[in-house]
């Protein structure tokens, strides 16, 4: 505000030494336009400088604005789709263990959702209640022997502890 008022200052003083110091005519008047226009330049200059850094504040908050929002989009949809992951596994081991002749229900998927974690999307746990007919008889509980379930890139997929032994001989041999 101090440089501002030097300015004004010192630009009216140039303009009173121009009027004095030029004789009259054309010249003269030419020379008051010119630093009439500068004067009015000097005035109106932090007007400018006012205005353009409340653009640029506006500026920057509507980018945080429109920052936050997609992130809240973002997070929405990352649920979304957790949801829609868990519930895609749910049903792939559900029909697997039905071709044992294993019905689950009440399947229960825990999947880690860090997206900064390594092991995001992996599966930490898996719980149900598992019976050996569809519709068993509450009064009767029989031990029922559950397979693993293997999940990796080719699937998921139930496998007897016989045949998973077998096969890790058969990959130790080798």
């Amino acid at each position: 505000m101090y440089g501002w008022v030097i300015k004004i200052a010192a630009a009216a003083v140039v303009m009173t030494v121009a009027g004095y110091i030029l004789p009259k005519g054309n010249i003269k008047k030419a020379a008051m336009l010119a630093l009439s226009f500068l004067f009015l330049t000097t005035l109106l200059l932090p007007l400018k400088n006012f205005t353009s850094e409340l653009l640029e504040g506006k500026a920057a908050l509507n980018l945080e604005k429109n920052t936050l929002l997609a992130q809240a989009e973002d997070s929405g949809m990352e649920k979304q789709i957790m949801e829609q992951y868990k519930e895609r596994l749910s049903e792939e081991i559900a029909s697997a263990l039905e071709q044992q002749s294993i019905f689950c229900s009440n399947l229960s998927i825990t999947v880690d959702e860090d997206i900064e974690s390594e092991t995001f999307g992996y599966v930490l746990s898996v719980s149900c209640s598992i019976s050996g007919a569809e519709e068993s008889a509450q009064n009767t509980i029989e031990k029922i022997r559950v397979p693993e379930i293997v999940i990796d890139l080719n699937g998921i997929r139930v496998e007897d502890a016989n045949e998973n032994a077998s096969e890790q001989d058969a990959a130790q041999r080798e």
